[in-house]
């Protein structure tokens, strides 16, 4: 097979119900170059694996498997960023989780042209559209739906960039502070360093369009992490906020640490709710410490209706 100018990386566990969507959303790209699909499952205990091989015979020059044989994300390893990534072999990389799924058929060649065309840019991402568990399908609140350069803030407290979204230049693993991040033991979440590091290297493009889709639902790595409690998964982001500061901090740092000011905050709340007074108001102050003034302008907006 021709190298491929775009890899997919396709990560699964336990998706056989919403694996195929993926997939058919993939396969159904329309382009004027080759692309490869990397599917990793993740020691999955359904019938995922069987799904996806039924797949790779239709399709044995251009989806390549990848299989474990104990649960990675268990254990803090990042099988993206350990297997899928090291074997890929395109000059840009595109993600689809196995429940999200891509709706339009340009959305690489859209991509692909932009980043051919723009030398100067690390990542281009569009828009996306949230499907929740009862069958509705809406836009996310912050997407930007216009063509324009993004900020990192916007990403960082807006969450306005989702995986199925990103494309980027494959060049960037090879910067210190993206291999040093997953090196890391407390490194949490890929998506925040994925994004720094792109900043890190060049510009980062919105393009408007609504081209994927980000499926909610009960069986999500996410949605299990927030049945164990909303203090649980901002504490892992707060990991991961310490391990970007640590590997981005020069450049970064005061953006980082205000990112970090706003999760405490969250995590303050979350412990108010669950009626731990005295946890909630030290952690607010904490949060008031490491950025005083980002804090202040926060409760200003918030009570006294200040731009």
């Amino acid at each position: 097979m021709e190298k491929p100018l775009v890899s997919v990386i396709v990560l699964c566990y336990n998706h056989e119900r919403y694996i195929r969507d993926c997939l058919d959303g993939i396969l159904m790209q329309e382009t004027e170059f080759p692309f490869e699909v990397m599917v990793g499952d993740d020691c999955s205990t359904d019938g995922t694996l069987s799904v996806i091989r039924d797949y790779h015979k239709k399709f044995p020059d251009v989806i390549r498997v990848e299989t474990t044989d104990v649960n990675l994300w268990s254990q803090g390893v990042s099988m993206s960023y350990s297997r899928l990534v090291p074997m890929s072999r395109g000059r840009y990389l595109a993600f689809c989780e196995g429940d999200d799924y891509w709706t339009d058929p340009h959305k690489l060649q859209r991509q692909a042209d932009f980043m051919e065309e723009n030398p100067e840019y690390s990542m281009c991402y569009h828009d996306y559209s949230i499907l929740d568990k009862y069958g509705r399908t809406h836009l996310h609140p912050y997407c930007l739906r216009k063509d324009c350069d993004s900020r990192l803030s916007e990403m960082l407290h807006l969450n306005s960039c989702q995986v199925a979204t990103v494309f980027f230049r494959r060049e960037i693993m090879r910067s210190r502070g993206f291999r040093a991040y997953f090196e890391d033991p407390e490194h949490c979440y890929g998506d925040m360093n994925y994004n720094t590091a792109c900043f890190d290297s060049g510009r980062v493009r919105h393009l408007s369009g609504n081209w994927s889709v980000y499926r909610k639902h009960d069986d999500s790595v996410t949605a299990m992490d927030k049945s164990r409690g909303k203090s649980v998964v901002v504490q892992m982001h707060l990991n991961g906020i310490r391990v970007l500061i640590r590997h981005y901090g020069r450049r970064y740092r005061y953006l980082l640490r205000n990112f970090r000011s706003a999760r405490l905050l969250e995590l303050s709340s979350a412990l108010v709710r669950r009626k731990l007074y005295l946890s909630g108001i030290l952690l607010k102050l904490v949060a008031f410490m490491l950025s005083p003034c980002f804090v202040s302008r926060l409760y200003s907006r918030r009570y006294c209706g200040r731009g």
